[in-house]
């Protein structure tokens, strides 16, 4: 895994349970909320990531301010998007992160760069760089990019 990129946590067992339940938690309540909203099944795929023990995906949206996603890890997942997030620009940041909940570890990354990531009918490819690069423009630092198709 380009580990490089990602901010490594670990915790003490009893700690990363009570997180987990609480991200569970927030992630159930956006389900059921997304559910009696207009919303879209959008596609997400992950490059450039081979995760070692990693059984557990956490995807956050800064745009929306919800866990979009939460379970499994898999290369390709599907969330539901309210509509309203593909009529604004469809600029978001995505807090990611993989856990590993049999060793209490987590592995983070949180950028600042906003990347078109919502546009209707289209799947959001996730591209994590081997490194963080230096983003002129803002100052900030990113670890991967979105390429929409």
């Amino acid at each position: 895994m380009a580990t490089s990129v990602f901010t490594h946590e670990e915790f003490e067992h009893n700690l990363y349970n009570e997180l987990s339940l609480e991200i569970d938690n927030e992630f159930l309540d956006y389900e059921r909320k997304i559910k009696n909203q207009d919303h879209t099944t959008t596609k997400i795929k992950f490059h450039n990531l081979l995760p070692s023990n990693i059984t557990r995906l956490e995807l956050r949206s800064a745009l929306l301010g919800e866990y979009i996603y939460v379970g499994e890890y898999k290369s390709e997942i599907f969330v539901n998007i309210p509509n309203y997030a593909f009529e604004k620009d469809g600029f978001d940041s995505l807090i990611i992160s993989l856990n590993n909940p049999s060793n209490f570890e987590s592995y983070t990354i949180q950028q600042e760069v906003a990347y078109k990531t919502w546009e209707k009918d289209k799947t959001v490819n996730i591209y994590f760089l081997p490194f963080k690069k230096l983003d002129e423009a803002s100052g900030t630092y990113y670890g991967y990019t979105i390429k929409l198709e």
